[in-house]
């Protein structure tokens, strides 16, 4: 049971979250293993910058096509 209060935990680009198994970008798929380390070492909160797809020539991850669409470079294959 979560107590009231505050809590700790990690924020970060997906793309610095590296696994043996990625392409070298960070993927969506290592959210999990992050999840239960954190979870191990007592954090509760886990953060990403904005993983949206950019339109065309867009380098600023906050111009994201949608508020809701993952950017299909970071999913799993």
């Amino acid at each position: 049971m979560m107590s009231p209060g505050r809590c700790a935990g990690l924020m970060l680009p997906l793309f610095s979250l590296r696994s043996q198994a990625d392409w070298g970008i960070g993927e969506i798929d290592d959210l999990g293993r992050l999840a239960r380390w954190l979870e191990g070492a007592g954090q509760r909160v886990v953060q990403l910058l904005p993983i949206n797809e950019l339109p065309a020539r867009e380098t600023s991850p906050y111009s994201a096509l949608s508020g809701m669409a993952i950017d299909p470079a970071f999913i799993s294959l």
